[in-house]
């Protein structure tokens, strides 16, 4: 003969309190198994009570014959054919099941009966309470209509009302309490709603809710979690609400504070957001109206930091790491605004810090065509009016209302070679050459198309653009102060002596004659040949 056991795969127990004098029953769902194989077909069942685990005499008992088994699985309900009362069976004590198969044995060992089926126990059940079997809620005790606990009346489903004054987080604080003992995972309550908007409402005069997370683990801990998954449509794992009275108190929709006791460790948050694949993700998305003052966002009280990029009034920041866009108008609709009101602090530092770094630190772009229009303007603001000092127009021109101070000490323009330019030296003596529109060095005496200088450090440059110097050029100074090679050809070189071209190429010398020449000398020569200081302003001289 094949052995045969009822194994626990679904060994529960749904118990029903009806209010009498319908009979009291409890469901109760099996799964037999022959030579390890499921069984099919139909089962004569005998079904025993106890009030020990083992031995002694049953309380009750009660024969199911027929009873259809499908892949092993049976339904049953005990007290249906014979009572429970009728055997003075009232479901204040501990009981056991036994089960005997087709005449078998009785099956060990018994099953021992949980909790809901001594809701029997009740006398003041009512005709609401039922029972479930083979769904989510199996072997609960449930009830079909509205439940109150410490109120008479039951507007909900489920009402607890309670007065405790006492703060939250101890049992005394809490009219209801749920407490999960897991070390793992799991949650104390669960509030799901499928197709519905809020899985949970909570109302407070202080707090709608409070989250506070307690542990002595090193893992991250959340006073509060939110999660929303959906298929359309915005899914919002934590939201909230606030609706002020007509006094000047703050509403709060939802309100974060971290902070650690024993010292100052850790890294606190007062909110953590985070938000992953999405067509478009938001961190922490905010939005305002109708104030007299509306700020989507508030910080104060420490630093912000961005890791990416942001934008401001516009729907990408492309490639930039902060991107602001604007169309408002005049000094006071700038598109940023950045005032310092220290007396010795700086409005605005802008700063590349790599050594090889060969792009520019600020770009200013006018796209306006107006003769007007301004790529930049700095302006003085004396008294609190706007001064205009300095102008860079769009056209390509500085202006200022004072002087253009610098370093250097000449003028100077770019004018293309004859030969290679690399070939031309700082203070060189140079010519126009006899092509024209092209300069030389020179080399002959007293040359009448003398032009100037080869420059040093020129303190304005002309004939080149904004964009890069013209090719084959050499920085010839016109009018200035510019180290000059000079020799002592024709005669020892004092200040004040008038330096003509010499016949050595590149050189001057001192003018001991009527001619052209090109400047005076600042400093005496007190060798054959070197560079000396000469006050460039070429012209003729008369003896």
């Amino acid at each position: 003969m094949r052995k045969t056991v009822v194994v626990s795969l679904l060994i529960i127990f749904a118990a029903v309190v009806f209010a009498a004098p319908v009979e009291q029953v409890v469901a109760f769902q099996g799964k037999i198994v022959e030579g390890g194989m499921p069984v099919g077909g139909t089962r004569d069942i005998h079904f025993y009570l106890y009030n020990v685990a083992s031995g002694g005499t049953s309380l009750w008992n009660e024969n199911h014959i027929g009873v259809p088994v499908s892949a092993g699985l049976f339904n049953v309900e005990l007290g249906a054919a014979t009572t429970f009362s009728s055997a003075g069976v009232d479901f204040t004590e501990q009981y056991w099941i036994g089960i005997r198969v087709e005449g078998g044995a009785e099956i060990t060992p018994r099953y021992k009966l949980t909790a809901d089926p001594y809701a029997f126990g009740s006398t003041t059940a009512d005709n609401d309470w039922a029972y479930t079997s083979g769904s989510d809620l199996t072997g609960a005790i449930y009830h079909t209509g509205n439940v109150s606990i410490g109120i008479s009346t039951a507007g909900r489903p489920l009402k607890v009302s309670g007065n405790v004054n006492a703060f939250p987080w101890s049992d005394s604080g809490a009219v209801g309490v749920f407490r999960n003992t897991s070390t793992n995972l799991g949650a104390a309550v669960l509030g799901q709603c499928q197709n519905c908007q809020y899985g949970g409402y909570f109302e407070g005069y202080y707090y709608g809710v409070y989250g506070r997370a307690i542990s002595s683990s090193s893992s991250n801990n959340f006073g509060l979690g939110g999660n929303a998954t959906g298929s359309s449509g915005d899914n919002v794992g934590v939201q909230g609400w606030a609706i002020s009275g007509p006094g000047d108190g703050s509403a709060i929709g939802i309100d974060a504070h971290a902070s650690t006791s024993g010292g100052r460790h850790g890294v606190m948050y007062g909110v953590k957001s985070y938000a992953s694949l999405g067509d478009t993700n938001y961190g922490v998305y905010s939005e305002v109206s109708s104030g007299l003052v509306d700020w989507a966002g508030y910080f104060t009280g420490g630093d912000m930091y961005l890791s990416d990029k942001m934008t401001i009034n516009n729907a990408s920041p492309g490639s930039h790491y902060l991107y602001v866009n604007s169309n408002l108008a005049g000094t006071a609709g700038s598109t940023i605004y950045s005032k310092n009101s220290s007396s010795t602090g700086i409005g605005l530092f802008v700063e590349t810090t790599s050594a090889s770094n060969t792009d520019c630190t600020i770009i200013a772009a006018q796209h306006g065509t107006s003769a007007s229009a301004d790529i930049m303007r700095l302006d003085a603001y004396p008294g609190g009016s706007w001064n205009r000092r300095f102008r860079f127009t769009a056209g390509g021109e500085g202006r200022c209302d004072a002087s253009w101070v610098g370093g250097g000490a000449d003028y100077a323009e770019f004018f293309p070679v004859e030969g290679n330019a690399a070939d031309f030296d700082k203070g060189d003596v140079i010519l126009m050459s006899s092509r024209g529109k092209t300069v030389e060095k020179g080399g002959e005496a007293y040359s009448k198309r003398v032009l100037g200088v080869v420059s040093t450090n020129p303190a304005f440059i002309g004939g080149a653009s904004a964009e890069e110097n013209p090719p084959n050029s050499a920085l010839v100074g016109l009018l200035g102060v510019i180290p000059t090679k000079v020799n002592s050809s024709n005669g020892t070189i004092e200040v004040g002596d008038y330096i003509t071209v010499s016949g050595i190429s590149g050189e001057g010398m001192k003018a001991t004659e009527a001619g052209w020449i090109i400047g005076r000398a600042m400093e005496p020569l007190n060798a054959a040949s070197g560079k000396i200081d000469v006050f460039v302003n070429p012209g003729w001289v008369g003896r």
